[in-house]
């Protein structure tokens, strides 16, 4: 494929704008904020406890869900509050339509190396029959732990 750099992005380095939301009433958890969660294939209940154990940010709770992603049920329990109950893994269910609800497994990520994205290099990590790979333009290896924290997109697929 051919691509072709079409413009100036002069802000491309600039912070995104922060907007305040009003929390719900759910011990200051933003609704909005679950079903972005939501929306990537965990449970609201997982959403709420990884929003609670990240101050309430969205983009570090979700880093922290996709990085327990082997073991979730367990991280959340641990991370839940005593006054609530860690939540059990969703099945599949065949009447949503595919809208919502299941549970997912992490298939790869793109992760990047180097100080900023101005300069590095992008990798991929592929799990294949319970072992990572890392591929790294002509270098792939196998790898006993691959960095799932630093993944910067991940590909998950739909259990059945």
């Amino acid at each position: 494929i051919n691509a072709e750099y079409m413009g100036d992005d002069a802000d491309l380095n600039d912070p995104l704008p922060t907007t305040t939301q009003a929390p719900s009433k759910a011990g200051g958890v933003s609704a909005e904020d679950v079903a972005q969660l939501v929306s990537f294939g965990f449970t609201a209940p997982q959403a709420t406890i990884a929003l609670k154990a990240c101050d309430l940010k969205v983009d570090r709770a979700a880093e922290w869900l996709f990085s327990h992603e082997s073991d979730l049920d367990a991280a959340c329990a641990k991370a839940a509050p005593p006054e609530e109950e860690a939540p059990a893994a969703e099945t599949a269910d065949p009447e949503d339509g595919g809208k919502g609800g299941g549970v997912y497994t992490l298939l790869g990520f793109i992760s990047h190396l180097g100080k900023n994205t101005s300069c590095g290099h992008y990798v991929c990590h592929l799990r294949k029959d319970g072992k990572w790979t890392l591929f790294n333009d002509r270098k792939v290896g196998v790898m006993d732990k691959a960095p799932t924290e630093m993944a910067y997109a991940y590909l998950y697929a739909r259990n059945s």
